[in-house]
């Protein structure tokens, strides 16, 4: 019983990292490390993450407004998305990042603002409602591997400009959860699809 555990476990393992790197691999050529390499497009999608880390403001969240200023100064794009969560109190994260952005000299045609974006697969679902068919996602590489993966999932045309990433324990910590984040969102297209089917099953059976 403890070899096939083990067995079990070590499959498991090897098809987590499988996933991992198949999403790295397809993916890398949406990403943009340089901002002159990107094509212009109206929208710009900045990924949400907290504003602190402790007592010090969390680098993930700066290096995504810094390199969401570089677009801007290059006049990649129009409109500025800025996803992310509520909190019970105080400002949500899109709230936070617009006010950071707008004291950095960002100025966009329009601002909008989700405030439902606690996941990336609820984020990109917002562009989706807003009728949104492409756009530039701007978070850190192994985040945007994944947001441009869903993103195509979703029939949007995408680019993916990489902020700077961050060094240290951290980074291992955060490369550790993508690799479960990557399994969650093959959960969510399953979940995606079997609920179509049924719905045009449903409709189907109706008429």
């Amino acid at each position: 019983m403890g070899i096939v555990l083990l067995i079990c476990f070590l499959l498991s393992v090897a098809f987590i990292e499988l996933w991992y790197r198949l999403i790295s691999f397809t993916m890398k050529k949406y990403c943009v490390k340089e901002v002159e390499h990107l094509q212009y497009c109206k929208y710009v999608l900045v990924l949400g993450t907290k504003k602190w880390a402790g007592q010090h403001i969390n680098a993930y969240f700066k290096y995504r407004l810094q390199a969401a200023k570089k677009i801007f100064d290059a006049q990649k794009a129009s409109i500025c998305i800025l996803s992310g969560s509520r909190r019970a109190r105080g400002l949500n994260q899109a709230e936070e990042m617009k006010n950071i952005l707008m004291k950095m000299g960002v100025v966009p045609e329009k601002f909008i603002i989700d405030e439902n974006g606690s996941r990336t697969w609820y984020s990109l679902r917002f562009c989706v409602a807003q009728h949104i068919s492409s756009l530039i996602i701007v978070s850190q590489h192994f985040h945007n591997a994944r947001a441009a993966f869903i993103a195509r999932f979703m029939g949007i045309q995408v680019q993916a400009f990489d902020a700077k990433g961050v060094k240290g324990w951290v980074k291992y910590k955060i490369l550790l959860r993508e690799r479960l984040a990557r399994i969650r969102c093959l959960w969510d297209i399953f979940r995606y699809v079997t609920s179509e089917v049924a719905q045009k099953q449903f409709s189907s059976n109706k008429t």
